[in-house]
Formats: C-alpha cells, sequence, structure tokens
C-alpha cells in the first residue's frame, strides 16, 4: 500500500488481511491521497477481509477486477478456519517474477 502512496504502484489489492499486516500501510497511502477501500468498495476498516490501496482515478476500473476473484482459492473466506489457507497477497502492477512460473 506504500507503494501506492508514493506512485510506485497505482493500485494494490491485499486479500484476507490481518488489521496488523495493513495498518500502517492504510494510513500512509490515505495520507497520500489514495482510497483505500475493502472488496465492496466500501471505506476499508479493522473488519475488512480485503485491502484496496488505489488511485482515485483509477478506483473504478480496478474494483470491478475483484469479482473475478471471488469463489476463487485465493479470495478471503468467511469460515474462520479456512482462513489460514489463503494464499499471498496479489499486487497489481508489479512484473511477474520468476516464481509466479512452474
Amino acid at each position: 500500500m506504500v507503494w501506492v502512496a508514493d506512485g510506485t504502484l497505482d493500485a494494490c489489492v491485499l486479500l484476507g488481511n490481518r488489521t496488523w499486516d495493513t495498518a500502517a500501510g492504510a494510513v500512509i497511502a490515505r495520507e497520500a491521497g489514495a482510497l483505500v477501500l475493502d472488496s465492496d468498495a466500501t471505506p476499508h476498516s479493522v473488519q475488512s477481509r480485503c485491502a484496496v490501496a488505489v488511485s482515485p482515478g483509477l478506483s473504478e476500473e480496478v474494483m470491478p477486477l475483484l469479482r473475478l476473484l471471488r469463489g476463487s482459492p485465493f479470495w478471503p473466506s468467511h469460515n474462520k478456519a479456512d482462513r489460514g489457507r489463503l494464499a499471498s497477497p496479489t499486487h497489481i502492477g508489479t512484473e511477474p517474477s520468476s516464481h509466479d512460473f512452474p
């Protein structure tokens, strides 16, 4: 989220986040003028299951992309027992690395 704040990324999507993982980044991104939202486009809060930091002009383009992830293994579960099995965060706008491919 800090990379969105400094302009390195246009958006960052964190799925299955915990408050301690996102609190500082959310504050920094908001102070820099980024929008920090939950997956339903409401303002991010400590109850949010996802964190989306996005440049204000791109929110209408980025938020619909989250619909593609719903129902996938990467989407945060409502079941607390399943939360430990979430995939790592996905960052939109980063270049793929060699570990992204088999």
